[in-house]
Parts: C-alpha cells; sequence; structure tokens
C-alpha cells in the first residue's frame, strides 16, 4: 500500500544476485483508488516536451533570457504544456556541459 494516498496497489519484483537478473515480478494487489497522475509528475514525460520545444528554448537560453521568461513564453504558446522550471535549468546545464 502506498501510504501517502492510501493506494492498495502492491507488486513483488524479485531480484537474483547470483544471475544478476530478476526472476520475477509479482502484482499482490492489481486495483488503485485514484485516477493516473497528471504528467507533470513524469520527469520523462517532460524531458520528451522540453526536447519538442529544444529549438526555442536553446535560442532564448542563448540570449540570456532567464527560466521565468522561457516559462512565460512557452506557457502562452501551448497552455497545456507541463515543463517546469527546474526542466529548462536541467537543459541549461545540460548544453554547458557537451563537448563540442
Amino acid at each position: 500500500m502506498y501510504k501517502r494516498i492510501d493506494c492498495p496497489f502492491s507488486m513483488v519484483l524479485s531480484y537474483s544476485k547470483s544471475f544478476d537478473s530478476f526472476r520475477s515480478l509479482k502484482i499482490r494487489e492489481a486495483s488503485h483508488n485514484h485516477g493516473p497522475s497528471p504528467i507533470s509528475t513524469h520527469p520523462v514525460l517532460r524531458r520528451e516536451e522540453v526536447n519538442t520545444h529544444s529549438e526555442a528554448i536553446k535560442r532564448h537560453l542563448s540570449v540570456g533570457t532567464r527560466t521565468s521568461h522561457i516559462l512565460t513564453m512557452l506557457r502562452q504558446s501551448d497552455p497545456a504544456n507541463s515543463i517546469k522550471p527546474r526542466d529548462i535549468d536541467n537543459l541549461r546545464a545540460r548544453l554547458r556541459h557537451r563537448i563540442p
């Protein structure tokens, strides 16, 4: 049970150190007491969204636009976007550490 929301869903993954592999996955309780979580809670999906807007974000970063202003512009063009300030900061860091 996930304590924060009292979700009854439960699974067990067994791993074998000697074979260095997963042995089995058992679903103890398959039911949930909630709907799917919003896209903004999934970093992998947000990164895909950042990649979709990466050219515009890179252009703004290259001229020194602040993260909050980039986010405002993205939300004006696409109100449904779920990009967070940290996602833009992470892109900035990846660009800074990329070897030319």
